[in-house]
């Protein structure tokens, strides 16, 4: 079984991990009740975004908020929209500029 990690880099939850197993889901927002991994930032949407580890090491990432997210080279995922990226890639979310790496 593969082992995902997305590893905080900057924000509130700088320098912490987590691992996921293939098809695992992480929700990141700001309120817990919908969100598994929360986060304090009000430019952040109580459901942001899924993170999934998808398959030979690449991510699925879903925006459900009403804003974009961006990924590291200035790629946009716009609201509604899910993408797969590699391994390696960091997402910026909020204003704030929780950045997470996805390993």
């Amino acid at each position: 079984m593969s082992r995902y990690r997305i590893i905080c880099l900057e924000g509130e939850l700088s320098g912490n991990e987590i691992v996921l197993a293939e098809n695992e889901k992480v929700l990141v927002g700001r309120e817990a009740k919908q969100a598994n991994l929360v986060l304090r930032d009000r430019t952040i949407s109580r459901l942001h975004c899924g993170i999934e580890a998808y398959r030979n090491g690449q991510y699925r990432i879903t925006n459900y908020s009403a804003t974009a997210i961006i990924v590291e080279n200035n790629r946009e995922i716009m609201p509604n929209e899910t993408v797969i990226v590699p391994a390696g890639s960091v997402v910026v979310i909020g204003r704030a500029g929780t950045k997470l790496q996805l390993k």
